[in-house]
């Protein structure tokens, strides 16, 4: 996992007995989960992502809504940081936390509460952590939640379609545009 962290924690199988039948057997074993087995496991909405800078660079990142095509984004999420150590191999690492307000374990982003905080992490920059209250993009609907492959676009939240496919529109993306 990164920076180090090591996460380890013992999974045991009980020995289950019935009525006439034998004992099954059991062994303890270490898992060392990753990062995406603790997501999947816990239901947690947290992505991290790498990208390409310079010292003194500045970005913005920005969580925007959109109701329907050729339609304004709310702008739920807005904040600039500015490189201000020299990035190793010249990249900066984002970490993005959706979590729900009262902290309980799950989905915030895939929930039908109305606010969550979006907390981001970005090592060397300024600021170096923001956390703030937003508003969940499209509270009363059925999301899916996907890594976006579009230019600067990380994560796109869309309205869950039958058979799992997520819809156009309505739509939220996290985005990290490059500020001159």
């Amino acid at each position: 996992m990164s920076r180090g962290v090591r996460l380890s924690a013992l999974l045991c199988l009980l020995i289950v007995s019935t009525a006439g039948a034998r004992d099954v057997a059991y062994h303890i074993t270490e898992f060392d989960p990753t990062e995406s087995d603790l997501r999947d496991a816990l239901g947690l909405d947290i992505y991290s992502f790498r990208i390409k800078v310079e010292k003194f660079d500045k970005f913005k990142i920005s969580l925007r809504e959109f109701p329907k095509q050729g339609a304004e984004p709310t702008i739920l999420f807005e904040e600039t940081f500015i490189v201000a150590e020299t990035p190793r191999q010249n990249d900066v690492h984002l970490i993005f936390s959706f979590l729900k307000l009262d902290n309980t374990i799950g989905s915030a982003l895939q929930s039908n509460l109305a606010e969550m905080n979006l907390k981001v992490s970005a090592t060397g920059c300024s600021p170096k952590t923001v956390t703030r209250g937003v508003a969940i993009p499209m509270a009363k609907e059925t999301k899916k939640v996907v890594r976006s492959s579009s230019e600067g676009v990380f994560l796109r939240v869309a309205k869950d379609k039958e058979g799992g496919e997520a819809s156009d529109y309505p739509r939220a993306d996290l985005v990290v545009e490059r500020v001159k």
